[in-house]
């Protein structure tokens, strides 16, 4: 029988010779899409997806994930090629930046936030300061 361009034999073992599309599982011509917050490729293998690691996340049917908002790919990560983010640090909030995110200064040392801060709007004065508004400036 001819599929597409490529000729299969039934008689050979399908499922030893067909592989599931990156952002789907299983064996043979049996894929289903990954569910959200897990992935599979070619160098995960797609037998199976894996769960997203920890402060990471994904979409159905992905090849790979992504760092939250909130947290950034950790530049100090080792060489395995896997995806590590750590969270934004207290002074720092979450930012998407061309679809990546990124944890980006409060604005200065009278600034403080939450680990994990999502928004500059979260962003707070120290004690003995109060937020400007208009210039977002502690005074």
């Amino acid at each position: 029988r001819t599929i597409n361009v490529l000729q299969v034999d039934e008689a050979l073992n399908v499922t030893s010779l067909c592989r599931c599309i990156d952002g789907h599982e299983g064996r043979g011509k049996l894929c289903t899409p990954c569910r959200r917050n897990t992935f599979s490729n070619r160098r995960s293998g797609t037998e199976q997806c894996t769960p997203c690691p920890h402060g990471s996340e994904s979409s159905p049917a992905s090849a790979a994930c992504h760092c939250k908002l909130g947290y950034e790919a950790d530049d100090k990560a080792d060489d395995t090629e896997e995806l590590s983010c750590r969270a934004c640090e207290a002074g720092t909030y979450g930012k998407l930046s061309g679809g990546i995110a990124t944890c980006v200064s409060c604005g200065g040392p009278r600034f403080t936030s939450l680990p994990k801060t999502t928004s500059r709007d979260h962003c707070l004065c120290i004690e003995k300061y109060i937020l400007n508004r208009h210039s977002f400036q502690c005074e």
